[in-house]
């Protein structure tokens, strides 16, 4: 990889972090007039599609010195899991406690709602839509190679 290419990832690296401390900002409760006039609509709410892009993009770049069945080994698709996996188990075990123990959420509808939406927090929705990323998208880029613009508009 050439020392310029090198700086482009490290600088996506930087705007995903930017995009992750925006994120957080729409976590906390703002007065809709000062959204208004910090002009959220603009930069802040769009953290989670610009941070979803980037990641698509530094995904493809990967698709680009794999080929597709060396993306759908075993080693790789746990590789690629784990890495989402770990990170969000214990939260996810921290909220089915809380909805168990304080709402008294059925452990049923915890795990039903855990099993359609990823979750019950914001943001819970990023784990399921990243483990679809990982099997999908080399399905999505290797159609779209071989079929290109055509490829691209079955998809959308």
């Amino acid at each position: 990889m050439s020392n310029r290419a090198g700086k482009r990832l490290e600088y996506l690296d930087i705007y995903k972090g930017l995009c992750s401390l925006c994120i957080i900002i729409t976590h906390y409760f703002i007065d809709e007039e000062i959204r208004k006039v910090l002009l959220f609509p603009f930069w802040i709410d769009m953290a989670v599609p610009v941070f979803m892009v980037i990641t698509g993009y530094l995904y493809s770049l990967n698709y680009e010195k794999n080929t597709i069945r060396d993306l759908y080994r075993v080693r790789e698709l746990m590789r690629k899991c784990i890495r989402f996996v770990i990170p969000f188990m214990p939260i996810l075990v921290i909220e089915v406690i809380i909805n168990l123990c304080a709402f008294k959420i059925p452990l049923t509808e915890i795990i039903r709602h855990i099993c359609m939406y990823g979750g019950y927090g914001p943001g819970s929705y990023y784990f399921v839509v990243m483990i679809q990323v990982i099997f999908l998208m080399p399905i999505v880029v290797g159609v779209i190679e071989k079929f290109e613009h055509k490829g691209l508009i079955l998809f959308f």
